[in-house]
Parts: C-alpha cells; structure tokens; sequence
C-alpha cells in the first residue's frame, strides 16, 4: 500500500545545487563572496553563507534541469560591492526593493549563472 502524505504538510528546500563548469574558478568566486566550505568530494563543494546552503556541482551548460539563482546575504552590502569591485567582479547597481529593505545587488558567477546578494 502507497503512503498517504497530507497536502498540508510544508516541505522546504534543504540543498540547491548550481552547476559549475570550472568548479575551482566558481569555487574562489563564491569564497570571495565570503562563503564558506562546510564539506566536499569529487565534482561537488558544499558552502555556506550565514543561513544559505548549497552546492557547487562540477557540470557542463544546463547540467541541470533549471537555473538556481543562489540568494546570499551579507551584514554590509556596500562594504562587500567595494570588494568584488576591488576584485574585478561586476554587480549591478543597488536596488531597494520591497523585500530587500537593506539592498541587494546581483552579480555572476564564473560560469555565467545569476547570484543575488541582499543585505541581512
């Protein structure tokens, strides 16, 4: 017999996985960023960024089924665009919109793929 499983159970998203075409590149940019590594293997880095999780996965274009687009935040957003900037990394101007009240920026990783950054 099947198990029965309430439409009113939440779920939530334990780990998201970015696909990452040259895995060390992504991997300086995301510590640049101030993540952290909390584990890895062969093809794959788990890191950390306050309350984020996710993983680099090694994996050509499209290795995925869709594009995840890592949400970070940081305790200083300008103070971390003034890095990236001083390390040659390109963002977006600061926006403020409704659900970032402290600003956010979006930059890309080494690989193409969208990273958003709000300020905690």
């Amino acid at each position: 017999m099947a198990a029965i499983v309430s439409v009113n159970s939440p779920i939530s998203v334990e780990l998201q996985c970015v696909p990452a075409i040259h895995l060390a590149r992504s991997l300086r940019f995301y510590l640049a960023l101030g993540c952290e590594v909390h584990r890895s293997g062969d093809g794959w880095v788990r890191l950390r960024n306050a309350g984020t999780v996710f993983v680099l996965v090694h994996g050509g274009p499209g290795a995925g089924p869709g594009i995840v687009v890592p949400e970070l935040s940081t305790g200083n957003l300008l103070r971390l665009c003034c890095r990236l900037w001083m390390a040659g990394i390109d963002t977006s101007p600061i926006s403020y919109p409704g659900g970032a009240p402290g600003g956010r920026i979006t930059t890309h990783d080494p690989d193409r793929y969208p990273v958003a950054i709000s300020q905690a």
